[in-house]
């Protein structure tokens, strides 16, 4: 503890008072008796010992009401409950005293909430050196707890005691720090120095949490953490405290800033012994004059250029809803470039701040920035559910609020889905990456669309579409449609399998691993293609026991089917053939197969001249508002929609067979029916890339695309083999439609697999490895068609901001 101060003022009692910062708090006592130092000699026959000349010390203790009081000088802790008194000199004496009102209400007493206790001391005439402390508990058997908390003290301080006069001595106590704490600090804009030096504040208190006011028994040093010289702290007071120094609460603390723009902060601390120390950081914050860019879309980005005065290499931007880009932002000390991403986890619809930041925290004025959310649907969910309609068709299913799917199928014509990163996989601040892993194709694409991932940087996608290593991610069959800043990887285009009959049905085609472009103007910006592929389906065989009827044909997506394993053969109609999505259906004794969805045609009924004529199958339902597959025909199969293959043909008793149905764009042509005492039935051809179907008579042919062809089927002796599938464009299809590709790329998407023939005779489909593939539209306003080798590039892109929409009136994340 350090020497406390004797006061030049007399009083007639020796006085200890002061008040505290802090709440009304009674405080408990007990009166002490002056300890008497005559004392009787030891003995049976004692003899008083002559008395020796004492004089009387009264102290009085004035605990206040309140923790904020008035300053004073002096410090008397509104907790206080005990002291000890101790002196040495012309003799010693110790002593611990309560100071709580009750115990002996002559001792101590209450008024308006204030204790006052007075306390006499007998001690020898002579010279004394004294310490009072006080605590926060009272003493328990003549002695102050341990566990107790020192809050004030007044050491070395001396005394002279006469006999016959009110010995008087006035002492301040000087309050324990326990705790401090730094505010205040000035605020501070980088290159502006301070024109004065600048006040803060620091708070001491003791154990109990009260605020010291007065002087302080351990001194408080205070300390600069920037080691650059721009920032200086001083004290001073009129007790003169030392450089970096406080002695007691009038003393004053003061900050100086010479304003140089390299500073990003200066952490200002505050100590002192036995004490948990205190400390608040100096940001200057930078100076934002003007943007460029002052809207901006959901979802979108902005490539914003701000002025001002910053901190270079250590400032960027960023506001409520709105996040720089990681790796865009370049600082210089006047000037600030960045991608913004108006964030789809936090910006709202209205008006926004956008603000300069340095990296220490320091934030300047912000400058309006208007979000639209009109026409913007927020996928929030990271997973692919429902992919199944309740038939157990792949891809056909309704999705669940939140994910890609359901928002695709439920987004307004013109709208614009972009993707909220946080609530998909939880990445901080809406600029980590997600992947959305399908499981079945997405739905198809038919009014104006845009699907925006917001950016793909530096070789690493905000949004990547996964297939899987299983399906087709995109079909874009009617509107104008961007798909923008994303990663489409791991897609396979399947073409379907011919089904086994007595003749096979042949193979669908592969096409369009990534993309198919139907008729849709499509617009793919800023996007990269990985790992993509496209396989035709095989041609159907001959099962080894004979059966009537003819195996339907392959669609673009889902095998056909046939009769195989039923041993009636008699009864037993042609197969479906197979959709854009979906299997045909099996035929039954007896009933045709049905199509499959999408546009696979129905199966042929049988012909049977001592029995009854069984029912066809029906056609498969239209695909994305293109044509539907027929049902069936009398004895032969119904024709493919677009996409679907076509149905089987069915079985001839003293009747001709049927023949198969023709295959729609794509699909594989059914096989012809088994003829039993006359004709058999014709296989079909392919649609445009699927394999002929085969037959017991005229086999089918495969159909042709601009540059290649579906496998042919093949014809012979009672039974025949369906043609392979063909296989061209692993990343993107263009049928009619049109191709604009900018800034776009791809790698490991040359995959392109021929469909198997059936059987001996039948031939494979045709393959094109290039990734992009046009079939009879336009790429990048070329009409060049088959392998489009310059479509795509092989590096991942660079980053591109899409424009903002126009501002209407709604945010929507579609449930």
């Amino acid at each position: 503890m350090k020497q406390s101060k004797l006061a030049a003022v007399a009083c007639i009692t020796a006085l200890l008072v002061g008040c505290s910062a802090g709440n009304s708090l009674p405080i408990a006592g007990t009166n002490q008796t002056a300890p008497d130092v005559n004392q009787t000699a030891p003995g049976a026959n004692q003899r008083p010992v002559r008395h020796r000349h004492k004089g009387t010390l009264t102290i009085r203790i004035r605990i206040p009401r309140h923790r904020h009081h008035r300053r004073r000088a002096r410090y008397v802790s509104p907790s206080t409950l005990g002291a000890t008194l101790a002196f040495t000199g012309a003799q010693s004496l110790t002593v611990s005293i309560g100071l709580t009102p009750g115990a002996n209400p002559n001792g101590c007493s209450t008024h308006l909430g204030t204790t006052t206790c007075t306390i006499t001391v007998k001690l020898l005439v002579g010279s004394y050196t004294g310490t009072i402390s006080t605590y926060d508990e009272a003493p328990v058997g003549g002695s102050i707890p341990v566990a107790a908390k020192l809050l004030s003290t007044a050491a070395d301080l001396p005394i002279t005691i006469q006999l016959g006069v009110a010995n008087s001595a006035n002492f301040t106590l000087d309050g324990v720090v326990a705790s401090l704490a730094v505010s205040g600090l000035p605020s501070g804009t980088l290159g502006t120095a301070f024109g004065s030096p600048q006040t803060f504040t620091v708070v001491a208190r003791d154990a109990d949490a009260n605020i010291i006011t007065g002087t302080y028994d351990n001194s408080v040093t205070l300390s600069d953490g920037d080691g650059s010289g721009h920032t200086a702290v001083a004290t001073s007071g009129t007790d003169g405290p030392p450089a970096g120094k406080l002695l007691s609460s009038s003393d004053s603390a003061t900050l100086s800033y010479d304003g140089n723009t390299s500073l990003l902060s200066a952490a200002i601390g505050a100590a002192a012994s036995g004490a948990t120390g205190g400390n608040a950081t100096f940001m200057p914050a930078p100076v934002l004059t003007s943007i460029t860019v002052n809207s901006g879309t959901i979802g979108g980005t902005a490539s914003e250029t701000a002025t001002g005065v910053f901190a270079a290499g250590a400032t960027t931007l960023a506001g409520t809803g709105l996040v720089a880009v990681p790796g865009t932002v370049t600082a210089t000390s006047s000037q600030i470039t960045a991608t913004v991403l108006i964030d789809p986890h936090t910006a709202t619809n209205g008006t926004t701040s956008l603000t300069a930041v340095t990296s220490a925290g320091g934030t300047s004025s912000g400058k309006t920035f208007t979000v639209s959310g009109t026409g913007v649907d927020i996928v929030t969910i990271g997973t692919d559910t429902k992919a199944s309609d309740s038939n157990g068709v792949v891809g056909n299913g309704s999705g669940s609020a939140g994910d890609l799917r359901y928002t695709m199928r439920n987004a307004a014509a013109g709208d614009t889905i972009v993707f909220d990163t946080v609530d998909m996989c939880g990445a901080a601040d809406g600029t980590g990456a997600c992947t959305i892993t399908l499981a079945g194709p997405l739905p198809p694409i038919v009014q104006n669309q845009t699907i925006d991932g917001s950016y793909f940087l530096g070789g690493s996608p905000r949004v990547t579409i996964d297939g899987n290593s299983a399906y087709r991610a995109f079909w874009t069959d009617s509107g104008t449609v961007t798909l923008q800043n994303l990663q489409i990887q791991n897609v396979k285009a399947q073409g379907g399998a011919g089904a086994y009959g007595l003749s096979g049905g042949g193979g669908g085609a592969g096409l369009g691993g990534g993309l198919f472009v139907n008729t849709a103007a499509v617009n793919v910006t800023n996007a990269y293609f990985l790992t993509c592929a496209a396989v035709g389906g095989g041609g159907g065989g001959t099962p080894a026991a004979g059966v009537g009827s003819g195996g339907g044909g392959g669609g673009l997506g889902g095998p056909g089917s046939g009769d195989l394993g039923l041993s009636n053969l008699q009864s037993i109609p042609g197969g479906g053939g197979g959709g854009v999505l979906g299997a045909g259906s099996a035929p039954s004794i007896g009933q045709g197969g049905n199509g499959g969805v999408g546009g696979g045609g129905g199966g042929g009924q049988i012909n049977y001249s001592s029995g009854p004529i069984f029912a066809g199958g029906t056609g498969g339902a239209a695909y994305a508002g293109n044509t539907a597959g027929s049902a069936y025909s009398t004895i032969n199969g119904g024709a493919g929609g677009f996409g679907g293959g076509g149905g089987g043909g069915g079985y001839g008793d003293s009747f001709p067979a049927g023949a198969g149905g023709i295959g729609g764009f794509g699909a594989g042509g059914g096989g012809g029916g088994y003829p039993f005492g006359t004709t058999g039935g014709a296989g079909a051809n392919g649609g445009a890339g699927g394999g002929g179907g085969g037959a017991a008579s005229v086999a089918g042919s495969g159909g042709a695309l601009a540059t290649i062809s579906g496998g042919n089927g093949s014809a012979s002796s009672g039974y025949g083999f369906g043609g392979g599938g063909a296989a061209a464009g692993p990343a993107i299809f263009v049928n009619t439609g049109t191709l604009t590709t900018t800034n776009s790329g791809s790698s490991s998407c040359t995959t392109a697999t021929a469909g198997a023939a059936g059987g001996s005779g039948a031939t494979g489909g045709g393959t094109d490895t290039t990734p992009v593939y046009n079939n009879g539209g336009t790429v990048n306003g070329s009409g060049t068609t088959g392998g489009i080798s310059g479509a795509l590039g092989s590096s991942t892109p660079s980053l591109r901001v899409r424009h903002p929409l126009s501002v209407r009136h709604r945010r929507k994340v579609v449930r």
